[in-house]
């Protein structure tokens, strides 16, 4: 399966939209972050076909909204019974899809997890009943599965095995897999692809591997200063663009100290992944 945005617009306020326009390949996997609420909210409505917007969003070549027998399922649109214990509520929801799994493969899938298949399903925690949510996506989600931690309730043990679950998934390379997020943690560092989205714009789609090493650069942004004496001072990696030095974060001190000493003013100092106009500077 394919995942792929097509000229997408929507309007968002006045005078401001979203657009997005990209391709996941076959069977690839995704973080899409943002820090905007809204923004990921609108994107959760494109999967859930219920949001108006110019433009096309494919799977498969198919387009999203014509697609039969689509179950992209998220967490709180998920209702399970109370009364009933875990692997119940797996064997129930499941057929309602026709969709057959064995006692013993549902009950690996709840091992895997750290579920007892004998829980009763009112008595879990927030953390859990999300993890179990998650599973039951992971079962009925058969064209993409998306991952909705935005607002996630997983606690660090929970999300440990999340991240194990998940890992396993892609490696089975048999569907898209889509995770949404707020920043990239150790669930959006599995995929292969991520996609920045920053005030409103895609700034970033490309490997997640080059975004891990952009998390470790700084942007200071630094004026009277002439780039040969940097070239010849600087014992460290760096790049200039615009009057902004890039640098790693293990040289920042290093730098803020040279610069004290050449009485060269720093005006700011940023995260680079803050700075969206880089992201398309870097390769």
């Amino acid at each position: 399966m394919t995942l792929q945005f097509k000229e997408f617009r929507k309007k968002i306020a006045r005078k401001k939209y979203l657009d997005l326009d990209f391709t996941l390949e076959e069977n690839s996997s995704l973080t899409i972050i943002n820090d905007n609420d809204k923004v990921l909210e609108l994107i959760k409505k494109v999967f859930k076909r219920s949001l108006r917007y110019d433009g096309k969003v494919f799977i498969n070549e198919k387009d999203i909204k014509k697609i039969k027998n689509y179950y992209p399922y998220f967490k709180n649109n998920i209702g399970f019974y109370n009364n009933f214990s875990l692997y119940q509520n797996l064997k129930t929801s499941l057929s309602l899809f026709k969709i057959k799994y064995t006692k013993k493969q549902i009950l690996e899938i709840l091992s895997l997890a750290n579920l007892d298949y004998k829980s009763n399903y009112a008595k879990l925690d927030l953390s859990s009943k999300e993890k179990f949510s998650i599973l039951f996506s992971s079962l009925v989600s058969q064209k993409i599965f998306i991952v909705d931690i935005t607002d996630t309730k997983l606690n660090v043990k929970d999300m440990a095995y999340i991240t194990s679950f998940l890992k396993k998934e892609i490696a089975k390379n048999n569907r898209n897999i889509v995770i949404l997020s707020k920043k990239l943690n150790d669930l959006g560092l599995l995929c292969e692809k991520t996609l920045v989205i920053s005030e409103d714009k895609q700034v970033y789609f490309d490997d997640t591997n080059k975004l891990s090493v952009i998390k470790d650069l700084v942007v200071l942004e630094i004026t009277d200063y002439k780039e040969e004496d940097l070239y010849k001072d600087l014992h460290f990696d760096f790049k200039t663009i615009d009057k902004k030095l890039i640098i790693r974060r293990d040289n920042l001190e290093d730098a803020l100290y040279y610069f004290v000493k050449s009485n060269i003013e720093v005006l700011n100092i940023s995260d680079f992944n803050e700075d969206a106009d880089l992201y398309e500077v870097e390769e």
